[in-house]
């Protein structure tokens, strides 16, 4: 994250590098391993082999999080490289284990349309098919038939209100690689759940 005390969501400064964890045991958070790069608006998943990896935050590096046991201190190593260095993208861990990374932006500017997969085995990332538009913002959702729904979001960065602000929704097929329209929200939105 970041210190930025701004109400504007687009202004970035003061990236963190720190991390916290939280046990529900004692409802207490305790510093935990450092990234090697700071970083905001990342984004985490937890792999199939209990790992924690975060992707983006202005960077085109990737991080491995390792719990240890108890006592232990835990720790956070670079795992690849991402095609594109990415902030404020989404990330969905998808039923074969890879994780598909895409969209954000690469800066105050540039907004994304690609995607990206992280294999776990190999620590490699590679390149899959783009969304229909570029979008920042947006949610998505791993669905039961293993289809990734995404929805919503922005296509002009800096926008907070009309036209730039996405109703539109799109498909990942991951066994096609490939974005495909669906049905559009009946509202636009960003920024949503």
């Amino acid at each position: 994250g970041d210190t930025n005390a701004s109400t504007d969501w687009d202004i970035q400064t003061n990236f963190l590098s720190s991390v916290e964890l939280y046990d529900p045991l004692t409802n207490t958070t305790t510093p935990t391993g450092t990234l090697s790069t700071a970083r905001s608006q990342i984004s985490q998943i937890l792999l199939w082999n209990g790992k924690v990896l975060a992707t983006g935050g202005g960077s085109n590096t990737a991080e491995l999080y390792t719990p240890l046991m108890s006592g232990s201190p835990d720790n956070w190593v670079v795992t690849g490289s991402l095609i594109t260095p990415r902030t404020g993208q989404q990330s969905v861990l998808l039923d074969d284990g890879r994780t598909l990374i895409f969209g954000g932006s690469t800066g105050s500017t540039n907004l994304l349309a690609s995607a990206e997969l992280y294999d776990y085995v190999t620590g490699l990332f590679t390149s899959t098919g783009s969304m229909s538009e570029v979008r920042e913002q947006h949610r998505s959702t791993l669905l039961p038939s293993g289809k990734v729904l995404v929805a919503g979001g922005r296509n002009v960065n800096g926008a907070t209100t009309g036209a730039a602000i996405l109703s539109s929704a799109e498909l990942y097929d991951p066994v096609t690689g490939v974005f495909s329209p669906t049905g559009s929200m009946n509202t636009a939105r960003r920024l949503h759940r």
